[in-house]
């Protein structure tokens, strides 16, 4: 999966200070629309987090990591 510049921005990241839900991530990246889709692509196993699928929406993701999902690869970045 490649980074795709026409992806909308990003929204601010609601964090617990070093750390962002799966689910909450890919909902701020803009990767999914609301949290129920965000839920279900990743019980279906459509996520990648650090080149391998993750099935836990509630992973707690720390600066960094990289999610692959529908053709985006997102670093984690709290910056």
């Amino acid at each position: 999966m490649t980074s795709n510049p026409h992806r909308p921005g990003p929204k601010e990241h609601p964090t617990d200070g070093e750390t962002i839900r799966l689910d909450q991530f890919l909902k701020v990246q803009r990767l999914c629309s609301t949290g129920g889709l965000a839920k279900a692509v990743v019980q279906r196993g459509l996520v990648e987090v650090n080149g391998k699928v993750e099935l836990r929406r509630g992973r707690k993701l720390r600066q960094g990591d990289v999610v692959s999902y529908d053709g985006y690869t997102v670093p984690v970045d709290f910056v």
